[in-house]
């Protein structure tokens, strides 16, 4: 009688860990971290001027930074706009994310800066949202003072942390600062 039930409650055992491993697996497939970010130019009266040509998609997971090919070009007077745009699916957990964007001089400077966390929470399957980081000259994460871009060339690079990790890079995109003609 022992043997039968020793066996009864191995193979029952067996049955939940492969039931377990089974669920687990498929959720793990199904679970999607998706960021995406964007770059704009806004002009001084809040217009956005010139969009990028496409979405740059990156996830925390398997990140594939891109840089865009068309040249980017401000006038002293704008702004650099990033949308961040995320889509996160079967919770019930998501960890924070920061997303940061950074704008490097010529000379490899920090000129203007910005970021964002994505607070999801822990009660959730899905969490969406957007957010737009306005990167302008000597303003570095919300402090300094705004000014015009002096003309020149700067690269922008936005990238997405969880929680301690190392950040991963979402978007990394050259632009130029000239006096742009009179329409």
């Amino acid at each position: 009688m022992n043997r039968r039930l020793n066996a009864t409650l191995g193979c029952f055992t067996v049955v939940v860990i492969v039931c377990i491993i089974t669920v687990e697996g498929t959720l793990a497939l199904l679970r999607q971290r998706t960021v995406l970010a964007t770059l704009e130019i806004q002009n001084a009266a809040g217009v956005a001027a010139t969009p990028t040509p496409e979405p740059i998609p990156g996830s925390s997971a398997q990140p594939t930074p891109v840089s865009g090919s068309s040249a980017l070009t401000l006038a002293p007077d704008e702004t650099l706009v990033v949308h961040i745009h995320w889509m996160y699916r079967i919770g019930p957990r998501f960890p924070d994310t920061t997303i940061q964007a950074i704008s490097q001089d010529s000379n490899g400077q920090i000129v203007a800066s910005g970021s964002y966390m994505i607070l999801c929470g822990a009660e959730t399957i899905e969490c969406d949202g957007d957010q737009r980081l306005l990167l302008k000259f000597g303003v570095k994460d919300a402090t300094g003072t705004a000014a015009t871009w002096p003309t020149g060339s700067y690269t922008v690079v936005v990238t997405s942390s969880i929680a301690d990790l190392k950040p991963v890079p979402l978007l990394e995109k050259s632009f130029a600062v000239a006096v742009k003609p009179a329409a």
